[in-house]
């Protein structure tokens, strides 16, 4: 089958030589960009971003987002730093040819509750939409633990309030927040742009391969590509250790995560 597949490349390891070439070799054709060399890719310059386009295109890949980290800081922040980030990474986004930025919907301070956050995310969020359509890119909205958006009913809030943002659908962040990933899909399919695909399990949150945790990848990738779902499946495996910007996962283990990736498609596809 012609699956999209596409991931985080800087957990195979800092080398974007290994990185791609490893992709390459799995059959994986498309790059979500976080980090090279042992950079965040908001701190790659003009000329590194020139040569990892250089490098992918000599393995045949290409890039479908920059996998930003903004909105990952307390809603407290002045919102200029938000919108100069918007375009910082839309500038990265021109540099490989992509046109997607993968954001966050921020964390707040102990004791304050999201509802009370609530106005300052969608304002934020909103000012953050008119500098990425002034700069010619698409945000795409990441489900994370802690954020105002890390449960299904606030991202569809993101997404209703919010017509410009796309959602990525994020299995194990789902399941680390004790939300049950079909119900999730059910409310939020209709603004699902891709898939973040790693899984995990329930009662310990450990990450896992696809379709060997409780994420219910299968029943969900079978109900998304009858309605005629044809995005990235974006692999971002965190199968030995993960931090706030990125996981680790070695080119082994990324082979595992891949193969258990299509093996799930496989079967969601018959």
């Amino acid at each position: 089958m012609n699956w999209k597949l596409s991931a985080f490349a800087d957990e195979i390891g800092p080398d974007p030589v290994l990185q791609f070439s490893t992709l390459q070799r799995l059959g994986v054709g498309e790059i979500q960009l976080r980090g090279a060399w042992g950079k965040n890719v908001m701190d790659l310059s003009a000329s590194e971003l020139s040569d990892l386009r250089s490098i992918a295109g000599v393995h045949g890949l290409g890039f479908h987002a920059i996998g930003s980290p903004l909105g990952k800081v307390n809603i407290s922040e002045d919102p200029q730093i938000s919108i100069d980030g918007v375009r910082a990474a839309a500038s990265a986004a021109r540099a490989v040819g992509a046109e997607r930025v993968r954001i966050f919907s921020f964390y707040r301070d102990s004791g304050v509750s999201t509802e009370d956050i609530r106005s300052r995310v969608i304002d934020r969020l909103g000012l953050m939409l008119e500098a990425a359509e002034q700069s010619g890119v698409t945000l795409i909205h990441e489900n994370e633990k802690d954020i105002y958006g890390d449960i299904a009913d606030r991202c569809l809030d993101l997404a209703r309030s919010l017509p410009g943002l796309g959602l990525c659908f994020d299995f194990s962040n789902f399941i680390q927040c004790g939300e049950a990933t079909l119900e999730c899909w059910s409310k939020l399919r209709e603004h699902v742009v891709y898939f973040d695909v790693k899984d995990a399990i329930a009662s310990t949150g450990k990450v896992v391969p696809a379709g060997e945790g409780d994420g219910r990848l299968e029943e969900i990738f079978r109900d998304a590509l009858g309605r005629g779902f044809n995005d990235r499946f974006n692999l971002e495996p965190h199968l030995t250790s993960g931090g706030q910007f990125g996981g680790s996962t070695t080119p082994e283990l990324f082979e595992v995560a891949v193969n258990a990736l299509k093996l799930v498609l496989t079967r969601a596809s018959q």
